[in-house]
């Protein structure tokens, strides 16, 4: 589709009146003379990884995947979840990780094998990084 200015650009925005604590600032973006306050790439995540409690949107863990791959804040994010959400806890998010049906949906999404392999790898790592983070720092070995 093309108009006079050229082709036409469509983008799915979701907007969201959130009333809870933001952890990091809002960029502004102008667009068309209108500022636009955008949250961080990590304000999103940790949302992300709240949502998953929550929801079994196939999206939310493709959404968590890119943005990890553009900048790992996981233990960070992690640690500031329950400011977000008082009812966040990163063991139940790891056993919701590992019992979401992620081949299933995404085989039937239309994802083909590789891409499903790729996605079931990265829940299988996802899961163990948050399991690792929420284990208590070894004290080593007991005196005697």
């Amino acid at each position: 589709m093309t108009n006079s200015l050229g082709p036409t650009i469509v983008v799915l925005v979701d907007l969201v009146a959130d009333r809870s604590t933001m952890l990091e600032a809002p960029c502004v973006v102008s667009f068309d003379g209108v500022d636009v306050f955008v949250d961080t790439l990590y304000e999103i995540l940790v949302n992300k990884l709240c949502a998953l409690l929550g929801r079994t949107e196939f999206g939310d863990r493709q959404d968590v995947r890119a943005i990890l791959d553009l900048k790992d804040d996981l233990d960070r994010a992690l640690t500031d979840a329950p400011e977000k959400d008082a009812g966040f806890s990163a063991p139940t998010l790891a056993w919701l990780l590992r019992q979401f049906p992620l081949r299933h949906i995404a085989e039937a999404s239309g994802l083909d094998a590789t891409e499903v392999a790729e996605l079931d790898g990265f829940r299988q790592r996802l899961t163990q990084r948050v399991l690792d983070a929420t284990r208590p720092p070894s004290s080593g070995p007991t005196p005697r």
